[in-house]
């Protein structure tokens, strides 16, 4: 820090960096405060003893938007609820969500359906991990790479390849064609 006291520095930033988050990232207070803290502490536990930041201000803010980055990722990895499961009145979500005069949006809400499960059944495990905790829980490469035990960049690559590998299956499956090779296990008796 400079010359003030992180509580000071706190009494000081808490409520710009509460606004900050909460106009960017349309949370509503709580989430924001919620956020604000969380920086606070992150940037307390990056403070060694004895560094000084040079404007502590713009880390500050760089800390708090990289927070509620995490934040809003993990916000959208609420898990899904299957489409075809009856909600509490025993009827399926996809029906409650789609109107009497719905019908196209139904079929290709099914089609997808088909899709996604052609793309999972086919793609490699460590693929289909990695795109699941990405795209549909929320980790970031960081998180990925503790969960799977690989190094950073491989999180990255293993991302982008299960991506290419999964548009690659989605067109096999919409074409007829065999467009990926897939490894044949043999058993041997």
């Amino acid at each position: 820090m400079t010359s003030e006291s992180f509580s000071e520095f706190y009494g000081r930033l808490r409520e710009p960096i509460e606004r900050y988050v909460r106009y960017l990232f349309n949370l509503d207070p709580y989430d924001a405060e919620d956020v604000a803290a969380g920086s606070f502490e992150n940037a307390l536990r990056a403070l060694p003893p004895g560094r000084i930041v040079q404007q502590p201000t713009d880390w500050m803010y760089q800390i708090a938007r990289r927070k509620a980055i995490d934040f809003m990722r993990h916000r959208r990895a609420i898990p899904m609820q299957s489409l075809s499961a009856p909600t509490g009145d025993g009827i399926p979500l996809a029906d409650t969500m789609l109107g009497p005069d719905d019908d196209d949006s139904y079929a290709q809400m099914v089609d997808r359906r088909n899709v996604l499960a052609h793309i999972f059944k086919h793609l490699q495990p460590n693929y289909a991990t990695a795109i699941r905790l990405y795209d549909h829980e929320g980790y970031s490469y960081q998180e990925i790479m503790r969960i799977m035990n690989v190094g950073y960049s491989n999180a990255k690559n293993i991302v982008s390849r299960g991506r290419e590998q999964a548009r690659l299956l989605a067109a096999e499956y919409l074409s007829g064609e065999t467009l990926v090779r897939r490894r044949v296990r043999l058993s041997v008796d």
